[in-house]
């Protein structure tokens, strides 16, 4: 399987950087190898009709897809620094106690 040669931001130092980001739920896969740099200043639009994993694209930056019962996500999120994976977060900031659910 051939890949694309890595995207590269324009704009300036890149924030956020996404590498064959792959999401699934159960046998259904909502993102399938999504490649994607967001530049320090750049605006981006994520367009798509309903149900074609704008949200879940979302919630893979943001680590709120590891809240959803069987979902499964491969590849890389990153930004600038570290692996948003090896940050050592107990819980998303604002997200309520489990007893509060």
């Amino acid at each position: 399987m051939a890949t694309d040669p890595a995207p590269t931001a324009s704009l300036g130092e890149t924030i956020v950087s996404l590498r064959d980001v792959t999401k699934s739920f159960g046998l259904h896969t909502v993102l399938n190898g999504i490649s994607l740099d967001v530049a320090k200043g750049e605006t981006i639009c994520i367009v798509g009709p309903s149900g074609s994993g704008k949200s879940t694209l979302i919630r893979c930056i943001n680590r709120m897809h590891e809240e959803i019962p069987g979902a499964r996500a491969e590849g890389r999120v990153l930004l600038p620094i570290v692996g948003v994976q090896a940050l050592d977060l107990d819980r998303v900031p604002g997200s309520l106690p489990d007893t509060q659910r």
